[in-house]
């Protein structure tokens, strides 16, 4: 009996205190969504370049992609960038930084299309193909969905495009710059003149106030009401032995 109220007393925390450490995604409205494990916010448009009229096809060369994220005013901010890849990813396969299904915590491309998105590219590695994969011919938009932390909604991004999108991060070569491919789930690196989709973030939130825990499904004022008893006869029966 002691051992039952006790876990039912421990299973009650974990449902108060659940909401604050799950990571995830959380809609901003006004086309934003922010990313809570990397503190980020990014357009839920993922070829807004196109969308905005900006660029006929959203295809442009990484240095076109750069000026268009930094000179984007959006919302109110300016400080847009392209979104970045961790260089050091060690999940992905052959090698850290490079191959297929990446998804480090850190990693901010890939992290989108494999951890929040739950979406797969074409293989696991180099000899294994996914049974999971998209599949989602190249310059089509990618079917996706994410849940929503503030409303606990299906959501999705718009224009996620089959292919390859710039990164802000640095390669190590002249003339050479990183991306991540959303058709085959790849990260690598391109030379600059090639042509790429763009996807803009900036750092923070765009929203004064983060989702409170009542976003997590409450237990009821009856289940509260027999988890106190329950807890107060525990106590009480330990008191008078």
């Amino acid at each position: 009996m002691k051992l039952k109220l006790s876990l039912l007393v421990a299973a009650f925390g974990c449902i108060l205190t659940a909401g604050t450490a799950q990571a995830g995604l959380i809609d901003r409205g006004n086309g934003m969504v922010y990313d809570n494990w990397l503190d980020i916010t990014w357009l839920t448009d993922a070829n807004f370049a196109k969308t905005s009229g900006y660029h006929a096809t959203g295809l442009m060369n990484w240095q076109e992609a750069t000026d268009w994220a930094a000179n984007l005013e959006y919302a109110g901010y300016s400080d847009w960038r392209l979104a970045g890849v961790d260089p050091d990813d060690y999940t992905c396969t052959p090698s850290p930084g490079y191959g297929f299904a990446c998804k480090g915590e850190q990693n901010e491309l890939a992290g989108m299309f494999s951890n929040h998105l739950a979406l797969h590219g074409q293989r696991l590695d180099i000899h294994e193909l996914d049974p999971e994969w998209h599949r989602t011919a190249m310059h089509q938009a990618i079917s996706n969905s994410y849940l929503d932390l503030m409303t606990w909604q299906s959501k999705s991004v718009s224009n996620l495009m089959s292919g390859i999108y710039w990164a802000s991060t640095p390669s190590n070569y002249n003339g050479i710059a990183r991306y991540f491919d959303t058709e085959y789930g790849f990260q690598s690196e391109y030379e600059t003149y090639q042509h790429a989709y763009a996807w803009a973030v900036r750092s923070g939130d765009v929203a004064a106030v983060q989702p409170p825990i009542e976003t997590v499904p409450a237990p009821t004022p009856l289940t509260l009401l027999v988890l106190s008893l329950c807890s107060m006869f525990w106590l009480k029966r330990r008191t008078t032995r």
